[in-house]
């Protein structure tokens, strides 16, 4: 029947990439002095890397009448990556700064919804997403590395009424899931800057948020001129934040500011947001928007009593 419907489909893609570098470099005992600490090193990198991707996914779509209708679905996700950074220093090949990563991830979710339209008033819809994922890596060699999330439940609500002539309240609320990439979890440190080394965490786990949001909406004049006003909030547990500490570098004995990613333990964050949308002329619009905003990452887990508030 119109608007019944079922969907499937895959995706792959696989890719690879080479890069290569050579970086000279000198210290000095005093600034803007002509004074070399060290004599010229020559430091070449050799890097590259390929990796995979493929998705399966089918949605069922199934309108009970004009006013009500269920969907839900599956999906399939599997990420596979290698990286390599071999290093060379004046031309000897130098193993305890050389990296092979190999990498891979996967998420298996399925989602139900049911939407209705009650009296040209009120709509709703309600969901539930549930998702188990895990990754696996290898640093050749070195060290290997696993995370496992068995189940994880998202539920969701949005709720819309109107409450007078081209006025409307919404009302929402979700939880989310943010997953580090490969790149904050790959654990081969970056030696290109030797000012600014960086390495990955592959003990990094997901963020996980919980968004609430009530918006109110008014349509007015004779151009339909907007007012949208949002207030929201957010609490997020194992957020993934930048982190700066010394330590070793790579498997070298020499200490030095690494850059790096953590899972701090909480993070709180609220706000509130005014539009304006001016409809001039039938070709000149004018958008004013004004923002209030407030957020504080507790990171007690890494560090006692460290917090950021702004």
């Amino acid at each position: 029947k119109a608007g019944k419907e079922w969907t499937a489909d895959v995706n792959f893609n696989r890719s690879k990439n080479t890069n290569n570098s050579d970086i000279s470099f000198r210290s000095f005992n005093h600034m803007n002095q002509l004074d070399p600490k060290s004599p010229a090193m020559l430091q070449e990198i050799e890097g590259g890397g390929r990796n995979t991707f493929l998705t399966m996914q089918t949605d069922y779509v199934n309108p009970i009448n004009d006013n009500m209708k269920w969907e839900g679905g599956l999906r399939a996700q599997i990420r596979t990556f290698e990286s390599s950074q071999l290093n060379y220093l004046n031309g000897d090949f130098n193993p305890l700064i050389s990296n092979n990563f190999e990498y891979s991830d996967y998420v298996y979710a399925g989602y139900i919804t049911f939407s209705q339209k009650v009296k040209d008033k009120l709509s709703y819809q309600l969901g539930l997403r549930a998702e188990s994922s895990s990754y696996e890596g290898v640093q050749l060699g070195k060290a290997k590395y696993t995370n496992e999330f068995p189940l994880s439940l998202f539920p969701s609500v949005f709720l819309t009424k109107a409450i007078g002539d081209k006025q409307d309240l919404q009302l929402n609320y979700s939880r989310r899931i943010n997953r580090p990439n490969f790149f904050q979890l790959m654990p081969n440190t970056d030696f290109s800057d030797p000012l600014n080394y960086q390495t990955g965490n592959p003990d990094l786990k997901p963020e996980f948020t919980n968004s609430l949001e009530l918006s109110y909406q008014k349509t007015y004049g004779k151009t339909n001129n907007t007012f949208l006003a949002t207030v929201f909030g957010k609490y997020t547990t194992d957020l993934i934040s930048r982190y700066q500490n010394r330590q070793k570098v790579g498997s070298s004995d020499t200490t030095a500011f690494v850059s790096t990613w953590i899972n701090a333990s909480t993070a709180y964050a609220a706000g509130l947001e005014l539009v304006f949308r001016n409809n001039v002329t039938k070709w000149w619009e004018v958008n004013l928007n004004t923002n209030v905003y407030y957020s504080k990452i507790n990171g007690s887990n890494v560090v006692a009593d460290l917090e950021n508030e702004r």
